[in-house]
């Protein structure tokens, strides 16, 4: 199966994970999708999971020059997952970029994976194995660092999170 080249608009993300649903994939390309924070939530070009979400299980999959202008998660952006276990799957090139000329306060977070607890149960497991990370960045967002650069989570950003790289 193949995702590409989407837009988000009010929204509407390449996939989008409703409240607790559960999501499985495997040999998936999720490819050239983008949100901007001027027309959506500017987050999860890729995936978007809303909390509170469920289990997220990702298997040999590739994503692949996803865009997300002023806001988090290049690929995947998930809030208050069960879990998130990702094997065997590619990230490269998906990026977080300032749209400074938007004037969209705010903080620019992981390139590829955002994952952000915010519930009260305790941090949640991420579980990355057997993957690879490559060219993915983050810039940072003029409009709250005063310049453009680097961001947070070139690769990764996870808050609240207790994470597992194998």
């Amino acid at each position: 199966c193949d995702w590409s080249s989407d837009v988000c608009s009010s929204d509407l993300h390449a996939i989008y994970v409703y409240e607790g649903s559960d999501l499985s994939l495997d040999h998936v390309i999720v490819q050239d999708n983008t949100c901007d924070a001027a027309a959506a939530t500017a987050a999860g070009a890729g995936i978007y999971a809303e909390a509170p979400g469920g289990d997220i299980h990702i298997t040999t999959s590739t994503f692949e020059d996803n865009e997300v202008v002023d806001g988090s998660g290049g690929a995947i952006y998930s809030e208050d997952p069960a879990f998130l276990y990702v094997e065997s799957s590619t990230f490269t090139t998906n990026r977080v970029r300032d749209g400074a000329d938007l004037a969209v306060a705010g903080d620019n977070r992981g390139g590829a994976v955002a994952v952000v607890f915010v519930g009260a149960s305790g941090p949640v497991p991420v579980t990355l194995v057997d993957s690879s990370f490559d060219a993915n960045y983050v810039e940072a967002d003029a409009a709250t660092s005063g310049a453009t650069g680097v961001g947070d989570g070139g690769a990764v950003f996870a808050q609240n999170a207790d994470v597992l790289v194998s």
